[in-house]
Order: C-alpha cells, then structure tokens, then sequence
C-alpha cells in the first residue's frame, strides 16, 4: 500500500481573505486515492481552523476571515509594486512540527488554487524537499521533477 501526502500550499500574494477557500480537487484526488487503497495525509497549509490560529485570526458568522500571514521578499519581478508581499497560511514552524509528526510517504503532491501563487508554492516544494529526500532513483521524484 503507497502512502502519500496530499498538501495545499503557502498562498504568497499582496492580499488573500478567506471566501471558503478550500481545496476540493485535492479532496476529490484524496478520496480517489483512498478508494484504491492508499493512506492518505493531508496538509493544508491555508488552514485557518488550526488550533494555533484561533486566537490569532477572526471568523465571521458566514465562516470567513483573513488569513494568519507573514510579510517575505517579493519576486523581483513585482519589485515595483508598492504593496508589501505576504505569506499566508500557517507559519513555517507549524509546518515543520507537522512534517515531523507524519510517516515517511512514497510520494507527495502538491496542488495550487491558483496560478500566480506559483512561489508560495515553490517555497512550500523547497520544504518537503528537505524533509523528503528520496534517492534519484525513485521514479515518484524523477516524475515530479520532469513535471516541473
């Protein structure tokens, strides 16, 4: 039986606020993959129900709010934009903490809500890279790789 991590990014953007933001082709994906037989993990990072986050993060009677978020550098293409860039979800210390509660997984996948979150993204690929160092001859990380 494979056993997998299913992981929704960092948003990174200017601005993010909650609209029930949640990721249901990752969900679909999960489901799917259970039926056949995988154990499936699931980390959202753009989780704002997340113990810590409680008192750190308000929600409106209709479930929404804004995001926990971290100011980071902006891609120098956006060097011009006089907004501040932030990261938005859970904060890197909680990702570890959760990386290192979880079991070795044969493969993980990684989905974005949207395109131009691309560096939220590749900060949050940085990250399992360093917790999951398969060898170059896995062939779950030589696709993933030939993807990117």
């Amino acid at each position: 039986m494979k056993r997998l991590l299913l992981v929704n990014p960092w948003i990174h953007d200017f601005a993010a606020f909650d609209f029930w933001l949640k990721p249901l082709g990752l969900l679909r994906i999960a489901g799917a993959l259970m039926d056949a037989g995988a154990e499936v993990h699931l980390l959202d990072l753009a989780d704002r129900n997340h113990p810590w986050l409680h008192e750190r993060t308000k929600t409106d009677e209709w479930g929404r709010g804004k995001f926990f978020a971290e100011e980071i550098a902006k891609p120098r293409i956006l060097d011009r934009v006089p907004r501040k860039f932030r990261r938005y979800g859970l904060p890197k210390g909680i990702l570890d903490e959760k990386l290192s509660e979880l079991p070795d997984a044969d493969a993980v996948l990684v989905t974005s809500s949207m395109t131009y979150w691309y560096t939220g993204v590749r900060e949050t690929i940085e990250v399992l890279h360093k917790r999951y160092q398969w060898g170059a001859d896995n062939p779950w990380r030589n696709l993933c790789n030939a993807s990117a």
